[in-house]
């Protein structure tokens, strides 16, 4: 009981408690989009490189607001892709070929 009782406050701390999961399979690379507008992103598109369907819209019923960054996972061994946002006053921003491996941080405009 005494060694449980010492144990406790190890198993509560943050960094023992977490769980490191471990596989064979390639990890999702993920995309760190900031918005640098002044308009909120209402809409955030995501396709592999070339592809003539920009796929759904990755925020969904959400909207990213100046200052904020979304984190988008994207599929593993694909690293270009084309990104397409609509803003909330109607514009659009396209970037194409974006090598997500090489730059997993990226801010529009």
């Amino acid at each position: 009981m005494r060694r449980l009782a010492l144990l406790l406050p190890l198993l509560a701390s943050p960094a023992l408690a977490q769980v490191q999961t471990v596989s064979n399979a390639a990890p999702d690379i993920i995309l760190n989009l900031l918005n640098r507008d002044p308009a909120a992103m209402h809409e955030i598109h995501v396709s592999p490189a070339g592809s003539r369907d920009w796929g759904p819209d990755r925020l969904g019923a959400f909207v990213l607001v100046p200052g904020r960054a979304a984190r988008i996972a994207l599929a593993p061994g694909q690293c270009l892709h084309d990104i397409r946002v609509v803003f909330a006053d109607g514009r659009v921003a396209e970037r194409r070929g974006v090598d997500a491996c090489a730059t997993p941080r990226m801010a529009l405009p």
